[in-house]
C-alpha cells in the first residue's frame, strides 16, 4: 500500500541529550549490577513466577 500524499509524511528525530541521558543510565545501571555480581550480591529465584513477581515490584 503506497502513500499517495507526500506531505502527510513526518520525519522524527531524537534530541541527543534525551539519548545520550538514557543511554548513561543505562550503562550506570549495567556497571552497578556487574559490581553488585562481582561482590556476590545476587538472587536466586525459585521459578519463573518468583522472577516476574520480583521484576514488577521494581
Amino acid at each position: 500500500m503506497a502513500c499517495s500524499d507526500l506531505a502527510e509524511v513526518k520525519t522524527v528525530i531524537p534530541m541527543s541529550g534525551v539519548v545520550d541521558e538514557e543511554r548513561d543510565d543505562f550503562v550506570e545501571g549495567i556497571i552497578k549490577g556487574l559490581k553488585d555480581f562481582a561482590e556476590g550480591r545476587c538472587t536466586v529465584f525459585k521459578d519463573d513466577d518468583e522472577l516476574e513477581a520480583h521484576l514488577m515490584s521494581l
